[in-house]
């Protein structure tokens, strides 16, 4: 090898081989077997082709491979396997930056020698001294890798605690079963206040009942009313008055904001959402008032406080009564446990209950079929097709 620069194998459209100017450190061997086989390499070639002088192989455009520089002749090529060369050096080798070389075929080369031997041999010296100093840098950066890589896991080892992650997992366990404890003590506590309230709101009623019959009694012996005629005085039609245009709802969630206003219209926003799915979008509802005291504890109630919704006209609160059954059909939502009636005076409610005490009776006697439909227990026929006729059977 002489001092110069190499050149990669590329093929010109004039069937030239063209030379790109990169650098080698290939050294020449006056061995070489290209020199025995200089006058085989016509036998590897096929038509302009050329061929490596080693092996014998076809140079391509994208063989690694070396033309003499100094002849250029199409049997001066060399791949990169007979020069001795691996892929990645011969890559960097073929880098831009560094001494620009030049590699002879070994003709050439030996011209080049004898004209100016000592100046090949001090190139290849330099060369080699190159490729050693860039050896002993890589080592060195190898070794720096090393040693910081060695830190970061000691410091990752510091920071990942194994006990005192262990430590957190158990005060988390306890914290869960001790909110739990706490959660079921809360359930109970509802359940139990609830229980005490119905019972109290029961005997309220009964109360209420006793009295009211105890009124009645005494202005029937009195001779204000006749036995048998209804308690429909002036107080109970101003009642019903006032109730014409509302409708009672049962079992929507309680809001859990602050404020009053807050609360009625997050209500207003609720029943909005029912009117819709009631198919009652042209219905608006002007006030929803909770009847009842508010619990302090409202977001755990297990029992929500029934709404009083009044609506603008008695045509709206008709239509509502009568689309409140859709409600158990709707599948999204909580509207299925949502309930609503109609808003009832004391004295309607009181009719209403003595109904439903005998209807109780009465399913209870064996009676199928009993609905109660106003203020009248009823009974419900199906109709059954048969081949002689048309038959009417309780539906149960």
């Amino acid at each position: 090898m002489s001092s110069g620069r190499a050149v990669q194998a590329a093929k010109p459209s004039s069937g030239r081989k063209s030379t790109v100017n990169t650098k080698s450190s290939v050294a020449s061997s006056s061995s070489s077997p290209a020199t025995t086989m200089k006058h085989s390499v016509n036998k590897f070639s096929a038509g302009n082709a050329s061929c490596c002088q080693g092996c014998g192989i076809i140079v391509a455009d994208d063989t690694r491979a070396l033309q003499c520089d100094r002849c250029m002749g199409a049997d001066t090529w060399k791949c990169a396997s007979c020069l001795g060369l691996t892929d990645d050096l011969y890559d960097q080798l073929l880098a831009d930056s560094g001494p620009k070389l030049r590699w002879f075929c070994d003709g050439c080369d030996k011209m080049v020698l004898d004209n100016n031997p000592a100046r090949g041999d001090d190139r290849l010296d330099k060369l080699m001294g190159l490729m050693e100093r860039v050896l002993e840098r890589y080592q060195h950066l190898e070794a720096e890798l090393d040693k910081k890589f060695d830190i970061i896991e000691e410091k990752l080892k510091d920071k990942c605690d194994t006990s005192r992650i262990a430590q957190l997992e158990s005060r988390l366990f306890e914290a869960e079963k001790t909110a739990a404890r706490w959660e079921q003590d809360l359930r109970s506590e509802v359940t139990t206040s609830t229980i005490k309230m119905e019972a109290c709101v029961s005997n309220l009623e009964q109360r209420m009942t006793s009295v009211e019959a105890t009124v009645q009694s005494r202005c029937a012996a009195s001779g204000i009313i006749k036995a048998g005629d209804h308690f429909d005085d002036e107080d109970e039609r101003e009642e019903k008055e006032k109730r014409k245009t509302s409708v009672i709802i049962h079992g929507v969630r309680e809001s859990d904001c602050e404020l009053p206003a807050d609360r009625q219209d997050e209500d207003l926003t609720v029943l909005a959402a029912m009117l819709h799915e009631l198919d009652c979008d042209e219905v608006k509802a002007t006030q929803a008032i909770r009847l009842g005291k508010r619990s302090p504890d409202a977001e755990n109630e297990a029992k929500p406080r029934p709404i009083k919704m009044v609506v603008e006209s008695e045509d709206q609160k008709i239509k509502v009564i009568r689309s409140a059954k859709n409600l158990r059909l709707v599948e999204d939502g909580a509207w299925k446990k949502v309930f609503i009636h109609q808003d009832l005076t004391l004295k309607e409610r009181e009719e209403r209950r003595n109904l439903l005490t005998q209807l109780k009776r009465r399913r209870g006697e064996g009676e199928t079929g009993l609905a109660l439909v106003g203020n009248k227990i009823v009974k419900r026929f199906i109709r059954l097709e048969s081949q002689q006729g048309t038959l009417t059977q309780p539906k149960y």
